[in-house]
């Protein structure tokens, strides 16, 4: 099956992608973890194989809490909308629920942003496709 208009250019990174795209793909990347956190954003990335690569990354900006494993297998996100939280450091926060074969876990955060595309763990030179990058942390060879 073909992927959508819409799904291919959330692909290729020409815009963020949707909830439910993001849960169409996460079917099919089984391994998650928490790539970083900041203390504003945090930074999940999801793959078949995050050995090499990573297909997925949902940027949870502005958070205030924080209820997950650093690592989980085949999730669900679902964004349950805006909360009460009086002992929230974030105004107006959210409610991300993290349904996945180790339990259901919450993010609370301002809101979400879901990139898709691939991003290699190793140095590939110039050999990139549209949506493709290199991870910024890769040393690069010399060109």
């Amino acid at each position: 099956m073909e992927p959508s208009e819409a799904l291919r250019q959330a692909i290729e990174g020409s815009r963020v992608a949707s909830m439910a795209e993001g849960n169409e793909l996460a079917k099919y990347h089984s391994d998650f973890h928490i790539q970083s956190f900041d203390g504003h954003r945090l930074v999940l990335v999801g793959s078949f194989d995050l050995c090499y690569y990573h297909d997925i990354e949902l940027h949870f900006v502005g958070v205030g809490r924080i209820d997950c494993p650093v690592w989980f297998h085949s999730p669900q996100f679902v964004d349950e909308g805006l909360i009460q939280d009086p002992g929230s450091s974030i105004s107006e926060p959210r409610r991300y629920v993290i349904q996945c074969d180790e339990g259901r876990y919450a993010v609370m955060a301002r809101n979400i942003e879901i990139v898709l595309g691939t991003v290699f763990y190793y140095d590939r030179g110039d050999e990139l496709k549209p949506g493709e990058r290199i991870a910024q942390w890769v040393k690069r060879g010399e060109p």
